[in-house]
């Protein structure tokens, strides 16, 4: 079958594969300080988009949270850069770093008001692993909410198939994630 579609055609797995738009590849509730998410990655699609709503965490502080890619165990080598640029409130910032153990992208509160919307770019291809994205959050350390755009990238050609997100702080991850792979028609 080719796109597009019409009336009365059966949809296939293999339509879908190829078809441009997003498919849904994982939904899940987040939880624990570290949240994994195996197998999601793979040679089907090349590109991703990641949709977290409800995002909050425990501790009632306002920790970092921080992803790394993995294959069978996360990549904890010094190899992930980071910049972001944001407001919190009215007050503006930016920063980044690179030679880091993983890959900082926002900041969250225990409200669960959070939300975050980004792109990952080539995880399953030898190639240079890249994010970028949207992050709006509330912060009960400077009772705003901030705005943050972040980018980075995963200086290696590891073809990737999955991703953890981790809290920077002793708390539980709350929130509803789901990944959608891009199709490639």
């Amino acid at each position: 079958m080719t796109y597009p579609w019409s009336s009365g055609e059966v949809l296939t797995a293999a339509d879908l594969n190829v078809a441009a738009g997003l498919v849904r590849v994982f939904e899940g509730s987040m939880s624990g300080t570290t949240y994994t998410i195996n197998n999601v990655f793979s040679s089907t699609f090349r590109n991703y988009h990641v949709n977290i709503a409800n995002f909050g965490e425990s501790s009632g502080g306002s920790p970092t949270v921080n992803l790394r890619f993995r294959t069978t165990s996360d990549d904890t080598r010094a190899v992930y850069a980071f910049s972001q640029y944001g407001h919190f409130g009215a007050t503006p910032f930016n920063g980044g770093a690179s030679g880091q153990t993983l890959l900082e992208v926002a900041t969250i509160s225990s409200v669960g008001l959070s939300s975050a919307s980004f792109d990952i770019m080539n995880p399953n291809l030898a190639a240079v692993t890249a994010v970028g994205g949207t992050f709006v959050t509330y912060q009960q350390n400077v009772v705003n909410y901030t705005l943050r755009t972040s980018r980075g990238a995963v200086a290696t050609t590891d073809a990737y198939t999955g991703i953890s997100f981790i809290l920077g702080a002793a708390a539980s991850f709350s929130g509803t994630i789901n990944i959608y792979g891009y199709g490639q028609a």
